[in-house]
């Protein structure tokens, strides 16, 4: 058998299949090339010996649940282990930079490497990391958000990451599903109608389209990220979950910020097409869990993906063939 001729240029043929692939898909080749450089970094971290250091959150998670783009972004969030001290992320970060991987031609400059605060008003703070790299003649950059100090009271799990092309995949710590939920409800708890983050809203309810949930464990997961952020429901339900919230007449800035969310996510992704379409869903699958916390009972329901909440016995019995 004749053997495989080695690829001479790498970085040009990797190039030229993703951009097959982006015309295949019908999809910008600029996006294509930042979701390649996000998956190549992700790789050189799981092959280093700063892995344990970081689980993945944000929405590189919803492209790994589900294999869409379930919306347009370019960076990776992180939570990282231990305190906060920027030159020994830096130093990190240079490992993991000269992680080698033959096969993508991309590499990575630790060189380029530029640190700034985040969220200084808060006591944990956080980290934004610009790191460039190049595929050929081609640049590449790639933001990381890194944050401090949360509590992961469902643990982490460790998940496979997909890739673009027949490349070795990452393998990585993962935020589970029910704690990225109580994260992005907390921040639309806390901040109420000054929340201009609009994204939460749409992931959010893309999960609960997508993904059954155990009303207990979810429950659980909302009430430490509250406890965690010294936030409390004792109020009653808040803001983010009342129906003028999402009335584009009452907020017309939030209207527009969803519109403009929605013309750039391709109109074959499932998702809540109207901005009060989003509060409907969030409504019927926060509401439940949010009034168990703020009576104080236990919430021993079940989520089917898509809905609605349903006695965990009764999704039980379904689920074993029953009536």
């Amino acid at each position: 058998m004749t053997p495989k001729k080695a690829i001479r240029d790498v970085p040009a043929s990797v190039r030229q299949h993703l951009l097959n692939l982006a015309r295949e898909q019908q999809l910008r080749f600029e996006a294509v090339l930042q979701r390649f450089a996000v998956e190549r970094f992700l790789y050189r971290l799981s092959a280093s010996d700063e892995v344990d250091r970081y689980t993945l959150k944000g929405a590189a998670l919803l492209r790994m649940w589900t294999g869409h783009e379930l919306r347009p972004t370019r960076d990776i969030d992180f939570l990282a282990c231990g305190d906060r001290d920027e030159a020994a992320i830096r130093a990190g970060l240079r490992d993991i930079c000269g992680v080698s991987c033959l096969q993508d031609g991309v590499v990575f400059d630790p060189a380029t490497i530029a640190i700034t605060s985040i969220r200084i008003d808060q006591p944990n703070g956080g980290l934004r990391v610009h790191i460039r790299g190049s595929l050929g003649r081609v640049r590449l950059t790639v933001p990381i958000d890194i944050g401090f100090g949360d509590v992961l009271t469902l643990g982490r799990r460790e998940d496979d990451y997909p890739t673009l092309l027949d490349l070795p995949a990452p393998r990585l710590w993962t935020y589970p599903r029910e704690t990225m939920v109580a994260e992005k409800f907390h921040a639309m708890a806390s901040l109420g109608d000054a929340n201009s983050r609009v994204k939460d809203l749409w992931d959010v309810a893309c999960l609960a389209r997508r993904f059954a949930f155990d009303g207990d464990t979810l429950r659980t997961a909302i009430e430490e990220a509250f406890r965690h952020r010294g936030t409390s429901l004792a109020g009653g339900r808040p803001t983010a979950l009342l129906p003028a919230y999402y009335d584009e007449h009452e907020s017309p800035a939030r209207g527009q910020r969803w519109r403009e969310l929605r013309r750039q996510i391709a109109s074959d992704i499932d998702g809540p097409d109207r901005l009060e379409d989003a509060g409907d869903d969030l409504r019927r699958f926060l509401g439940p869990v949010c009034d168990s916390l703020i009576e104080k009972r236990p919430f021993t329901h079940a989520w089917p993906a898509g809905g609605p909440w349903l006695p965990t016995e009764q999704v039980r019995a379904v689920g074993e063939g029953g009536d």
